[in-house]
């Protein structure tokens, strides 16, 4: 999925690998946490509902992708960075208060916004 200029993903992990990656996304998914995730990215406009497929809006959404691609890289870039700062904040803060530990869990930098996730 790495080399992927633009993913295509109805299944729940695939799209929190393509966005973890930072590549442009359309969402074709089952459930509503796929509408979910795509939504606080602020890509609305690249998701679908697997029921209601429709096939030309999505060869439509996979080519707007494409020619938005660096757009949309950054703003995927922008919006994971903030949700896994979000996460790791929470986890040191359950950690701290419910668990007594000095200093919670850190199993990335999500201070650098680099890292295996973004092919580095």
């Amino acid at each position: 999925m790495i080399r992927a200029e633009v993913v295509i993903a109805s299944r729940f992990h695939n799209l929190i690998c393509a966005l973890r990656l930072a590549r442009p996304t359309v969402s074709v998914g089952y459930a509503e946490k796929n509408r979910h995730l795509i939504g606080v990215l602020g890509l609305d406009e690249y998701c679908q509902d697997i029921e209601q497929l429709d096939a030309s809006l999505l060869v439509a959404q996979a080519k707007a992708a494409y020619g938005e691609r660096e757009v949309l890289t950054a703003r995927i870039q922008r919006g994971t960075f903030e949700y896994a700062h979000d996460v790791q904040c929470l986890l040191e803060r359950v950690a701290s208060e419910a668990l007594g530990l000095a200093e919670g869990p850190r199993a990335v930098d999500v201070h650098s916004g680099r890292g295996p996730w973004h092919g580095a």
